[in-house]
């Protein structure tokens, strides 16, 4: 009786898998399609893509899903004050019945630095709303825009020190062509 039911046993290199496998290559293949329809079919839960090109419109012509876009990416790159590929800030708004929720997201950043900056810069927009002079918003204006910069500083560092490093060889070369053009000139 034993031995019936080593009999009846599937050999061991088969299995129930609905999918066999003829090859490494159709392994591989599987491994790579499957991903993008996962992909395109939770895209279709979440609705269609929408672009982030910046709008041809004026601002004050822009819908209002537009302007919190629009808002919330300028929030972001106000976050992000390190320039470097591996620093990213994400920022994104929930609506709740007691207001609005900012969710943000950062990596290799500093969490309290951000969130602080974050914190002054929406209490500087929140006294906003209640008065809205012109003077105060001119006020406010700058406020936010010393805030930036101060936040910001290392970021502009290394562009300032990019446009310098640029110009630099914009200068030799004109100053090299220069030099070749004179003695062009001289040649009898």
């Amino acid at each position: 009786m034993g031995n019936n039911k080593r009999k009846n046993r599937k050999p061991s290199g088969s299995s129930n898998n609905p999918r066999p496998f003829r090859c490494a290559a159709d392994k591989l293949m599987m491994r790579f399609y499957e991903p993008l329809v996962i992909q395109h079919i939770l895209g279709e839960t979440r609705g269609p893509r929408i672009p982030r090109e910046p709008p041809d419109v004026e601002p004050f012509q822009l819908d209002d899903c537009m302007l919190r876009r629009s808002f919330v990416d300028s929030f972001a790159y106000l976050c992000d004050y390190r320039k470097d590929g591996a620093t990213v800030t994400a920022v994104a708004l929930e609506s709740r019945p007691a207001g609005v929720t900012f969710w943000v997201a950062v990596n290799e950043l500093d969490e309290t630095k951000v969130k602080t900056f974050l914190d002054t810069i929406l209490k500087i927009l929140a006294d906003l709303g209640i008065s809205t002079s012109k003077k105060s918003i001119e006020e406010a204006k700058e406020e936010i825009f010393r805030l930036a910069v101060e936040f910001g500083m290392e970021r502009l560092r290394k562009y300032q020190r990019s446009l310098l490093e640029t110009l630099e060889k914009y200068l030799k070369f004109l100053n090299a062509s220069e030099n070749n053009r004179g003695k062009l000139r001289n040649i009898p």
